[in-house]
């Protein structure tokens, strides 16, 4: 058996779609299209007999990286093949200079992370709304292109003296992230006080209707308001949702929505906790792959 580990490219989109769609994730082509766009040297196939049997994604940032997509197809399976992509990426991400990894593993995952040293953070549950009634609008302002900046800033650790600690979100730099996200958004919000975020979110287009996160909120009264704001835009929509589990306003605030709990992904982490932020002010994740 010859096995061989490429690069991703966009032809091989189709390909990582059928696979998602058999594991019932919600990825679209636009994920992929995203993770080939900010890491295209950090997406990888693998070839069995010059057939493709598995996938993995990377998204690098300055302080950490995040691995998705791990999926070997079934007829593969069972032959270490999960486990050599996921030392294939590691490899190029220490090489980087990267020293903490993380990503949300679903059950099947979870003993081959552990064995190449990730260890358990916490749950990630995920929450879903079936086409509901409409949310009463407010006066949330769309994110455009002249609130990024002020957005990575709020979103990242304190880099410099300018920004607070007391602000963090994500707790690293998604600057180009957000770009490539928000030219492609369904929806984009953001909450202000004079030219303060004080919170902001990104509706991105999932399989079979529309994905919050990220969602990010300096309060549960800000992240209402954000939400509120998505739900009237998105009211005959079914909406997914993947949570911090240890951000229990988060769970609250889509509970008393209408949103029913969908099993849980783990959160696990390899290395040194670079780039932790703030879980109270991180409401949704943009999905498991991105963080």
């Amino acid at each position: 058996m010859s096995t061989d580990i490429r690069s991703f490219t966009t032809d091989d989109i189709d390909f990582a779609l059928a696979q998602t769609a058999r594991e019932c994730w919600d990825n679209t082509a636009h994920t992929f299209r995203i993770c080939l766009a900010h890491d295209p040297d950090g997406c990888f196939i693998a070839e069995v007999n010059g057939r493709r049997a598995g996938m993995i994604t990377t998204m690098r940032y300055a302080r950490s990286a995040w691995l998705g997509n791990l999926i070997v197809h079934p007829d593969y399976r069972r032959r270490g093949l999960g486990e050599r992509l996921m030392v294939h990426a590691m490899t190029l991400l220490d090489g980087h200079g990267v020293r903490t990894l993380r990503l949300e593993a679903d059950p099947m995952g979870v003993e081959v992370y552990r064995r190449l040293g990730f260890v358990d953070q916490f749950d990630s549950p995920r929450y879903r709304r079936e086409p509901s009634h409409a949310a009463q609008r407010n006066g949330v302002a769309p994110l455009d292109e002249t609130h990024l900046e002020a957005v990575t800033a709020f979103d990242r650790e304190a880099l410099d003296t300018i920004i607070s600690f007391d602000r963090v979100c994500f707790g690293d730099d998604r600057g180009r992230l957000f770009r490539m996200l928000r030219e492609n958004a369904r929806g984009a919000y953001c909450v202000r006080e004079n030219t303060r975020v004080l919170g902001f979110a990104i509706a991105l287009p999932s399989l079979g209707g529309v994905r919050l996160g990220p969602w990010c909120a300096e309060t549960p009264a800000v992240a209402k308001e954000l939400l509120n704001a998505f739900l009237a835009d998105f009211t005959n929509s079914t909406v997914v949702v993947g949570v911090p589990g240890v951000n229990p306003s988060s769970v609250s605030l889509l509970e008393s929505h209408g949103f029913s709990r969908a099993p849980s992904s783990l959160r696990m982490i390899r290395g040194d906790n670079e780039g932790a932020g703030d879980p109270d002010r991180l409401f949704a994740i943009a999905n498991g792959a991105m963080g």
